[in-house]
């Protein structure tokens, strides 16, 4: 598996808010750079619970009960702002690999609800991730 050269841009999108699109296609099975390597962090739910609820999207869990943000909420990768779809065009699972050729000018989208774990269900949170709701 390859990384892409594709460019992306960031733009208003039908799914929700503004969305990742890609400036020139992508090849089935190429990797997708959508961040640096290190631009997240684990959030304490201390943090959380003080941060503007406009931030709550860029929100997500672990396995291991943790939430992760982005590193710097001035200075985000384009990653943070995929929008989640069913059917979606980037496996996570897969290192952000396309599962299909993703055309020119197209959304890139990612399946939120493999983040849906059970502690995320039942754990008492001071805010539930818009995208959250979007996984029924």
């Amino acid at each position: 598996m390859k990384a892409s050269d594709g460019h992306l841009i960031l733009k208003p999108s039908p799914i929700q808010g503004i969305g990742v699109f890609t400036l020139s296609p992508i090849k089935k099975g190429d990797r997708v750079r959508l961040s640096s390597e290190n631009d997240a962090k684990i959030v304490e739910a201390s943090e959380l619970a003080r941060l503007p609820k406009a931030y709550y999207q860029y929100h997500v869990p672990d396995v291991q009960g943790n939430w992760w943000g982005p590193l710097d909420y001035n200075c985000m990768s384009i990653g943070w702002y995929l929008n989640h779809s069913k059917n979606p065009n980037i496996d996570i699972s897969s290192n952000f690999a396309a599962v299909r050729q993703i055309a020119k000018d197209e959304e890139l989208t990612i399946d939120y609800s493999y983040w849906r774990f059970d502690w995320v269900k039942v754990k008492t949170l001071r805010y539930r991730p818009p995208w959250f709701e979007l996984l029924d």
